[in-house]
């Protein structure tokens, strides 16, 4: 259904236009006659043209209004067209019936000396109500088309950004489940072990979940709400493994209060590096989180699992699907022997469709 309201606005403005300039141009052929005619004929002329084809549309205008308010089926549209052209006729004759009655109608008839048979050749009406007509249904038409195209573009957008926020969600939804299988197993061990770093491992737990819960309805999250997040991450990490694993971060404090990054990007990057690597106190892992031209880089010594758990396919083609989705954006990697590195952009609020 259309918007109906806006469109019929629309239609009666372009009415007002179209029905000038097609009273102007039709006057012209006139004036290539051979005898002059008086000023008040044109004038005449054209405001009697001017008022047929202003009716004419409001009567096409009037039918799409009610076709759209009934809902009438798209196979009964040429009905609309025949209704158009029956009334278009019918209201033109009565109009140039009534402009002939009027007085000033038989004075210019006679100063123009024009025939009864040419002021009252009703075929002559009725050939060129039907193309006026015609004319005003073809640029409807054109108005209407546009307006079902704007719609459905309109629609295909607001479906797309839909689509996307409910992939983004499903990504993200997959986090929690195995970060938290882990954690349940870790805090398992250290009750048994060393009740004192198990409630150090709680209140790290507890700030990682209230962060996360915080901002899991948001596809883009503060740096700082990712940095606190991480903290806590890494924190709970170094609970778990002590010197076996290292980190550090160097992000610009404007940069932490202003950017903005798709929620758990920075974690996830980070717990892939614990993953995938092997952590020793003899030979740390060392995780470093920087900052340069606008991109996060997150950096790790590669000290590869001969076997790596069952992924939960959250890796980097998971973040990489959820940076093209939230901004158009994707991320980089950089690996050699020893390193591996992965940049994404840091992002702002005004730059994402929410």
């Amino acid at each position: 259904m259309l918007k109906t309201d806006n469109l019929i606005k629309r239609l009666f403005r372009l009415s007002l236009y179209t029905s000038l300039l097609l009273a102007v141009v039709s006057v012209t052929p006139f004036f290539s006659l051979q005898k002059e005619l008086p000023a008040s004929f044109y004038i005449f002329f054209i405001v009697s043209l001017y008022l047929t084809v202003f009716v004419i549309w409001q009567i096409n205008i009037l039918l799409v209004f009610l076709y759209d308010k009934y809902k009438v089926k798209h196979e009964w549209l040429w009905s609309r067209y025949v209704l158009s052209s029956i009334l278009s006729v019918i209201v033109a004759g009565i109009l140039v019936h009534g402009f002939h009655s009027i007085p000033m109608a038989e004075k210019i008839r006679i100063a123009s000396d024009l025939t009864d048979a040419q002021q009252n050749d009703w075929y002559s009406t009725i050939f060129s109500t039907f193309f006026i007509n015609l004319f005003v249904v073809f640029i409807q038409e054109v108005v209407l088309l546009r307006e079902k195209k704007s719609k459905i573009e309109l629609e295909n957008a607001r479906l797309k950004i839909e689509n996307a926020e409910a992939i983004n969600q499903q990504l993200k939804q997959h986090i929690h489940p195995h970060f938290l299988f882990n954690s349940m197993s870790v805090l398992k061990s250290l009750i048994n072990k060393n009740p004192g770093l198990a409630e150090e491992y709680i209140i790290r737990l507890s700030d990682f979940l209230r962060v996360s819960i915080s901002s899991s309805e948001a596809n883009l999250v503060k740096l700082s709400d990712e940095y606190k997040l991480c903290l806590d991450f890494l924190e709970m990490q170094k609970i778990r493994f002590g010197s076996a694993i290292e980190f550090s971060f160097h992000i610009p404090e404007d940069k932490l209060s202003k950017g903005y990054v798709p929620g758990f990007s920075l974690q996830v990057l980070l717990e892939n590096a614990i993953k995938h690597n092997i952590l020793t106190e003899h030979s740390p892992l060392k995780v470093d989180v920087g900052c340069k031209n606008g991109w996060l880089s997150v950096t790790n010594n590669k000290q590869k699992k001969l076997s790596v758990e069952h992924s939960t396919k959250l890796g980097l083609a998971n973040l990489s699907d959820r940076y093209r989705i939230i901004s158009g954006n994707d991320i980089k990697v950089e690996e050699t022997e020893s390193e591996f590195k992965v940049f994404i952009k840091i992002l702002s609020d005004e730059s994402v469709d929410h």
